[in-house]
Formats: C-alpha cells, sequence, structure tokens
C-alpha cells in the first residue's frame, strides 16, 4: 500500500504548511466534484457503476435539519410550521467489489 499523505517539508513553517494542505484539498475537492460528474454521466438512469476495483453507489437522500422538536412543542411552538423544507441530495459511495468465488 502507497502513502498517500503528504510530503512534510520540515524547513518551511507550520503556517505555510497548512496553506499547501489547504491547497491539495481545495485540488482534490474539484478532482472529487469532476469524477462524481463523469460517473454520473456514466451512470446514465442507472444506480451504479463498476470500476476494476470498486463500485459507485448513487441514491438519492432527503435531509431535514435536527432540532429538538420536543422542547418546541412544550413551549407551545408549531414546530412544523418554522421548519425549513428538505433538502434531497444525490449521494455517491463507494464499495469495494465482492471477489467471485471460484
Amino acid at each position: 500500500m502507497h502513502d498517500t499523505s503528504l510530503p512534510i517539508n520540515r524547513n518551511r513553517h507550520p503556517v505555510d504548511q497548512l496553506a499547501d494542505v489547504r491547497a491539495e484539498i481545495k485540488r482534490l475537492q474539484d478532482q472529487e466534484a469532476d469524477l462524481k460528474a463523469q460517473i454520473t454521466t456514466e451512470m446514465g438512469s442507472r444506480d451504479s457503476l463498476g470500476g476494476d476495483e470498486l463500485i459507485a453507489f448513487q441514491t438519492l437522500q432527503t435531509r431535514k435539519g435536527g432540532i429538538d422538536e420536543a422542547s418546541l412543542k412544550a413551549a407551545g411552538i408549531n414546530v412544523d410550521k418554522h421548519r425549513k423544507p428538505a433538502s434531497t441530495a444525490h449521494v455517491m459511495r463507494v464499495e469495494r467489489r465482492v471477489a467471485a468465488v471460484a
């Protein structure tokens, strides 16, 4: 297995190293977004797409904001009247392929 961590330059100030790490995170997030878009396009109307080692699954997920409904109801506040609408997002997860049994 390869070490994928960033090389540490001991002669570089920690503040500068932090900036380097943040730039690398940004680069990786952009690369992740590009790959997700490519996978989604290749996936089409299917819910999964297999690579050589891994399979990507895409599902819809609905999320509601977390609030303490019991406390608000106890205070006489109508929770649903003030709730923001649920949001729906495409979620992509990647799992290792199951090895075929011979």
